[in-house]
């Protein structure tokens, strides 16, 4: 490691600016050439790429390239550049030099798998990350790639498996532990995410990127407090964290701590703008209160950020029902039926609103339909009574009353 790496890795970006300034007017005065003025240029690029000066950094690396085309280092920076510019053809393309030359280079093949998943190519990728893993079986940098792709297409087993992989080699990452609990979280496996995040001992289990994953499991076993807590304690250290922010708003939503609610929800929703859930509970928290119109407001936000949020229809559909709204309550039901056909609560709401538009077989037909889908409730009889009555058959009527 030369001086001016070593400067940068303490952070004194002004000590290692010195020590290329003071090794380019050394080098100007000698007129060195070849391997040593490329690995100024090199290490120059560097500094201009943290400072931002891309076609700058460009320049220095492509005169290093000329003057020493065997440097692999040089190469892999170059292809780097690339890619932060957003050329990744040619980015490509750098790699597999390299990887032409050495194809077991750790960083050209890590680099092509991520790439290649940059650009929803998984199929290359998981070659990539694979050839990575044969190459170097020892390091569990690929089997947490691999992880974290299979995680992203949701073949979860497979992501398990990997993740698995990477733990036995490195047993307190907390990016190991923190992102295999995260895809059993999104799978739905919350006793293997438990035993995920239970697996994190000392400092690894006070890692904030794997005390998100244990507020998020006990969220899903239903220890609220416990997870609020560990909610605010995450987000002093990832103050922009989506999945902390929304989970301890949801926290508080089941602890009835309702103020609180809308305290978190204020703060970040300037912070995660397209955040849609936040809304969501705004609106929830409004219709508790009887503020109609501010929840009816506060689900349009939540729909304008996602416009396949069904549960945003569907609530806003009840609230539009209880101010004799039917009309545009029955549009939001259809529309969250369109996305989730199965939705019972959704064919229970379109049930309520056909009563108030006086469509009697339509409120049986979908009043059948969630009572498939979630049983026999008081609110299904009482869909059925109204709407036998307003038909006049009131025998069928009486003999759905529901039992006292």
């Amino acid at each position: 490691m030369n001086l001016a790496d070593l400067h940068r890795e303490n952070g004194d970006e002004r000590a290692a600016h010195q020590q290329i300034a003071t090794a380019e007017n050394e080098i100007s005065k000698l007129h060195i050439e070849g391997p040593a003025k490329a690995e100024f240029l090199r290490i120059r690029a560097a500094l201009k790429t943290s400072d931002g000066d891309l076609k700058g950094a460009e320049a220095d690396l492509l005169e290093a390239r000329n003057l020493d085309p065997q440097n692999t280092n040089v190469t892999l920076q170059y292809a780097n550049l690339l890619w932060k510019e957003q050329r990744k053809d040619e980015s490509r393309k750098a790699y597999e030099q390299i990887l032409s030359g050495n194809p077991n280079n750790r960083f050209a093949l890590e680099a092509m798998g991520y790439l290649y998943r940059e650009d929803n190519n998984p199929k290359l990728a998981e070659q990539y990350f694979n050839q990575l893993a044969a190459a170097y079986p020892d390091d569990y940098v690929a089997y947490l790639a691999l992880g974290d792709l299979y995680t992203q297409i949701k073949e979860f087993d497979k992501a398990d498996a990997s993740y698995q992989k990477a733990y036995k080699i490195a047993p307190q990452n907390p990016v190991v532990i923190s992102n295999a609990a995260n895809a059993a979280i999104e799978n739905q496996q919350i006793k293997l995410a438990g035993t995920w995040v239970n697996r994190a001992q000392g400092k690894t289990n006070d890692d904030p990127r794997v005390m998100r994953e244990r507020e998020r499991w006990l969220f899903h076993k239903g220890r609220y407090q416990e997870s609020a807590d560990l909610g605010y304690k995450v987000l002093q250290e990832l103050p922009k964290d989506r999945n902390a922010s929304v989970y301890l708003a949801y926290d508080l939503y089941d602890l009835g701590r309702y103020d609180d609610v809308l305290e978190v929800v204020n703060k970040y929703q300037a912070i995660l703008p397209q955040e849609p859930n936040f809304p969501l509970l705004a609106g929830h928290v409004h219709k508790h209160s009887d503020l109609l119109f501010e929840s009816v407001n506060d689900y349009s936000d939540a729909i304008a950020r996602d416009p396949r949020m069904t549960e945003a229809y569907v609530n806003r559909g009840y609230v539009l029902n209880d101010m004799q709204n039917a009309a545009q309550a029955s549009k939001d039901f259809n529309t969250a039926l369109k996305l989730s056909p199965n939705n019972g609560i959704a064919h229970l709401g379109l049930a309520f609103s056909d009563l108030q538009l006086r469509r009697s077989k339509d409120a049986l037909a979908h009043v059948d339909e969630a009572q498939k889908l979630m049983g026999e409730s008081g609110a299904t009889h009482l869909v059925r009574v109204t709407a036998y009555r307003q038909q006049r058959l009131l025998g069928s009527a009486e003999g759905n009353t529901p039992p006292r």
